[in-house]
């Protein structure tokens, strides 16, 4: 059982290496074209929206954090009252 366990050991090692030599010449095996960056290509540039405000800025943030705050004391009233 060992001896089998040393010869799948070493022949998945020698695998491995003789893989890991290949030149990576031999595994290229498309050629890919130069792209011309100054030629037309034909598309159409992509037209946009207006741009929209950051919803993370610290103001949006401080917005939120006001709203949660004024949601939390009508919220303490309304438990007040209706003790």
């Amino acid at each position: 059982m060992r001896k089998n366990a040393l010869k799948f050991l070493v022949l998945t090692l020698l695998g491995i290496m003789i893989y890991s030599c290949q030149n990576e010449n031999d595994l290229i095996t498309q050629v890919e074209e130069p792209i011309n960056l100054n030629e037309q290509d034909g598309l159409k540039k992509m037209i946009l929206g207006k741009k929209l405000e950051n919803p993370y800025s610290v103001e949006n943030m401080k917005k939120a954090l006001n709203n949660l705050n004024n949601l939390n004391h009508l919220q303490k009233e309304k438990e007040q009252v209706i003790i």
